[in-house]
Formats: C-alpha cells, sequence, structure tokens
C-alpha cells in the first residue's frame, strides 16, 4: 500500500491523493519513502503551478 502511495505521489496517475496532498496533512504512519515522494510531489505541483499561469499577471508571487 506504500508503494501505491509513492507511485500515485510521483507519477500522478489518479491524481486523487497526489491532489490532497497538496494541502497540509498529517501524516499518522511516518515512512521515509512516504515522505520522499511528499517533497517531491510538492515541488511538481509548484512547478506545474507556476507553468500554467498566464504570460501577464497583475499578482506578484
Amino acid at each position: 500500500m506504500v508503494d501505491t502511495l509513492c507511485a500515485d505521489l510521483l507519477n500522478w496517475r489518479t491524481l486523487y491523493l497526489a491532489g490532497r496532498m497538496h494541502k497540509p496533512i498529517r501524516i499518522i504512519q511516518d515512512d521515509v519513502c512516504v515522505r520522499l515522494a511528499q517533497q517531491v510531489n510538492l515541488a511538481l505541483a509548484l512547478r506545474t503551478a507556476l507553468l500554467t499561469l498566464p504570460a501577464q499577471s497583475t499578482q506578484y508571487i
């Protein structure tokens, strides 16, 4: 089950868990694989959000 979670966080196959984990969460069982996959997931989500911004924006990041 942890392998499935890590795969979804890294590959965004279903986007259900990866999308839920873009928000602050509490991990009940600490696992190194999940923690690393979560960090990668957040970095990829930020990059994706920045790439989808319009060329000109009135808001500063």
